[in-house]
């Protein structure tokens, strides 16, 4: 029976679940007979009895694909599991930790007097209520590579000054916001540590459903049934972003998706995009793609059409929002729309598997599905007005982290596009790699860098020129390097502009001082500088700065085979490494002495000076 036919699987995606429903349907998972998940270990440390969540927790996270296996410590009692480092929490081996702290719990006297504080005694309070905070994560981060997700404050149930609030200097709901703000910096300086936005999901219950007074005397949780089963689902979705990868690009057609009518009929004048309905809606979606675009997801375009009608749209039409600079890849043409999807994945040079297809057509998502399984289909409905609904409510594109690269992505893809036209000005390779004026910036990683999150990034979502794929988190990243590990960073610009950090190889003594003998760890290169030779230069880099600890050292470097690495099965032995050891799934180099791969004159290498 296909997958997506199991009858459990079918009832844990059913939208009109009831709490009595959760109850069952976390029995059947926690059985794992109908369904073959990874485990998951997450511990929940709160102020509350946050236990109950845990039937909701289980099928949310079910759903999104992981069984959870759960240590919830006794409320109220978090700082002592922290604090104990053979305590329970760290025997449980978590590989998330759920921080659940209210301050309703840790300081309800203070809480109940903020509105006759003065500044000084609210500053104070809330800088307590950080520091408590930090204190924890940092404690944590000291012990355990686990990720953590950090609770942020809700609005109050009841505000002390009701209607005047909103106007006080002294107003609760700014206390909340400042308080927030402080939690969003703790998190930011603490590695592998995550906001779960507890306020964003409270303004999206209601405050009226959210809080549950008997619960909160009988059972000591304030949450409702509805809001109990609202929370354990967001907590899943950043669990499990935890674990998974975003989704790279969103690829649409335009005809009834980014307006209304066929465009090669009725002419760009008798479209429907503007204010007025129905093209208010197709404008609103328009909107809405490129806050995406702002976020760093990547737009293209797939549609049957004459090309010069769909591009004076989106070039001239004075309601388009979207304008032909908005996307990565435009494929507009009569071919078919799966031969499109192929090549803007190409074009890309990213996974299909990276791609999502939005098209208001059920035959040709139909045929995309048939063709291409590993591409995200989108169930498109009839009216445009749900457009951004759909596509926000899949959590394809979510990510707990967002970097400035993320940001910065779209206009890395159009000036990827000047490279290529500017490379069909060549015949030789060779001549064009060195027109392109090609500088690495390259920077070891040290314990004070700022780089960590980006890095691990990296090596979160680098598929294809990843010689171990080893998944490293900033945590794991800090010990490697504590204990003695080499990473090296690069930066790579040419004429047309920068690609940022790109390339990231980490190499760890495998013997005590002085190091003999080293293992390459992570070696792996973003797919937006392949075939330029920018491997030689990060190999050369790592292996002089291990000749520097040690010039007789023996290099060992590994290939760990997956599906999407095969390619780079010989690069050691491309760069002077000799073969030791060979299975199908492992093969094993070693560089003796004080030989080095050589270099190709193709770039300038420069020690990055970027002040921190």
């Amino acid at each position: 029976m296909p997958d997506e036919a199991n009858p459990l699987r079918l009832r844990l995606a059913d939208q009109t679940k009831k709490p009595a429903d959760y109850v069952h349907l976390a029995r059947e998972v926690q059985s794992g007979k109908e369904l073959n998940l990874p485990l998951l270990r997450v511990a929940f440390l709160s102020t509350f009895s946050i236990e109950l969540l845990k039937p909701a927790l289980v099928v949310e996270l079910a759903v999104r694909g992981f069984r959870l296996d759960a240590f919830f410590g006794p409320f109220n009692q978090f700082e002592q599991l922290v604090l104990n480092p053979n305590s329970e929490l760290f025997s449980f081996d978590p590989e998330v930790i759920v921080l659940a702290v209210r301050p309703e719990d840790t300081h309800p006297n203070q809480l109940c007097r903020l509105l006759s504080y003065d500044t000084k005694e609210r500053d104070s309070l809330r800088a307590d209520l950080a520091n408590r905070l930090e204190n924890l994560t940092l404690t944590i981060r000291s012990q355990v590579s686990s990720s953590i997700l950090v609770w942020n404050v809700a609005e109050p149930a009841t505000l002390a000054a009701a209607c005047a609030d909103a106007a006080l200097d002294s107003s609760e709901q700014q206390f909340v916001a400042a308080l927030n703000k402080d939690i969003a910096s703790v998190a930011r300086g603490v590695s592998e540590t995550h906001v779960f936005d507890l306020h964003r999901a409270s303004c999206e219950i209601g405050i009226e459903q959210l809080y549950d007074h008997r619960m909160q005397v009988v059972a000591h949780i304030p949450f409702s049934s509805v809001a109990q089963i609202r929370i354990a689902r967001e907590h899943a979705k950043c669990i499990a972003l935890l674990r998974s990868k975003p989704k790279k690009c969103l690829v649409v057609d335009l005809d009834n998706t980014l307006w209304g009518g066929v465009v090669g009929e009725v002419g760009s004048e008798g479209i429907d995009l503007g204010e007025d309905y129905p093209g208010s809606a197709f404008v609103s979606f328009h909107r809405y793609l490129i806050s995406l675009k702002c976020r760093g997801i990547l737009l293209a375009v797939a549609s049957k059409n004459n090309e010069p009608d769909a591009l004076d749209v989106l070039a001239n039409h004075p309601s388009s929002t979207l304008r032909p600079g908005d996307f990565a890849d435009l494929q507009i043409h009569w071919g078919d729309k799966a031969t499109s999807l192929r090549k803007i994945a190409d074009n890309l040079n990213i996974g299909l598997d990276s791609l999502c297809f939005f098209d208001d057509n059920p035959v040709e998502r139909a045929w995309v599905k048939a063709e291409l399984p590993e591409v995200h289909v989108f169930d498109v409905p009839p009216n445009p007005m749900a457009f951004p609904a759909i596509v926000e409510s899949s959590g394809l594109f979510d990510s707990l982290s967002i970097t400035g690269e993320d940001l910065n992505r779209s206009a890395l893809y159009q000036v990827e596009k000047q490279r290529r036209d500017f490379q069909r000005c060549f015949e030789n390779v060779n001549d064009f790699l060195q027109s392109l004026e090609t500088v690495i910036l390259h920077e070891q990683l040290d314990r004070d860098s700022p780089h960590f999150g980006r890095v691990a990034q990296l090596l979160s979502r680098t598929n294809q020129f990843n010689l171990t794929t080893r998944r490293h988190n900033s945590a794991d990243l800090g010990r490697l390097i504590q204990n003695g590990g080499i990473g090296i960073l690069i930066w790579v610009s040419d004429r047309f502009g920068s690609h940022g950090l790109v390339g990231f190889a980490l190499a760890i003594p495998l013997t005590n001082s002085p190091a003999e003998e080293w293992r390459i760890d992570t070696f792996l290169l973003s797919c937006r500088v392949l075939g330029r030779r920018i491997e030689s230069a990060l190999l050369s880099l790592l292996v002089d700065r291990i000749r520097m600890r040690s010039n007789q050292a023996k290099i060992i470097g590994e290939f760990l085979a997956t599906q999407k690495n095969v390619p780079t099965r010989k690069f050691y032995h491309e760069h002077g490494f000799e073969l030791i050891d060979e299975t199908a799934e492992r093969v094993e180099y070693i560089l003796n002495g004080s030989d080095s791969p050589e270099l190709p004159d193709l770039y300038q290498i420069k020690e990055n000076s970027v002040e921190r």
